[in-house]
């Protein structure tokens, strides 16, 4: 199987919640961008006196993406697709090929292993209504729109 692009995102974070901990975290999500439609995020208000969306930063972004799927596109401009379970499972889909991984939150990081990968990436995660920005530790970032549920049928 051919190895996957790290998950540092190009615009945005987003965050899972800590339901799976000591699972590793998520590599080769790379190149994920333009996700929209992120649900759950109302009734967490932004910076107050501040017109505009939400935004969520940490743990409060991760907690916006499990049973949730992550959509965009690898650095090669494949499609590319993630859907993150509650148990702290992870689904992915880059252009037809398939990979079943884990992911966990540590502190304000998401992170995530799949077994092709060399080890977990981790992410700072950062999400707005209908977008994910993944920041990796060189700073990276990459940017995903968030579906609702599962998307794709992983």
């Amino acid at each position: 199987m051919r190895a996957l692009i790290p998950l540092s995102l190009v615009f945005g974070l987003a965050a899972a919640p800590a339901l799976a901990q000591g699972m590793s975290g998520m590599d080769g999500m790379g190149g994920m961008s333009g996700m929209g439609g992120m649900s759950g995020m109302s009734g967490m208000g932004g910076m107050s006196g501040m017109a505009g969306p939400a935004r969520l930063v940490g743990l409060p972004a991760i907690q916006t993406i499990p049973g949730n799927t992550l959509v965009g596109q690898t650095d090669e401009n494949e499609a590319l697709f993630v859907y993150f379970l509650p148990n702290g499972a992870v689904k992915q889909r880059i252009d037809e090929d398939d990979s079943e991984g884990k992911w966990t939150q540590r502190g304000d990081m998401l992170c995530i292993e799949f077994p092709e990968d060399d080890g977990e990436s981790c992410f700072f995660v950062e999400a707005s209504p209908g977008v994910v920005v993944f920041t990796d530790k060189d700073n990276k970032a990459r940017r995903y729109t968030l579906a609702a549920g599962n998307a794709k049928g992983l």
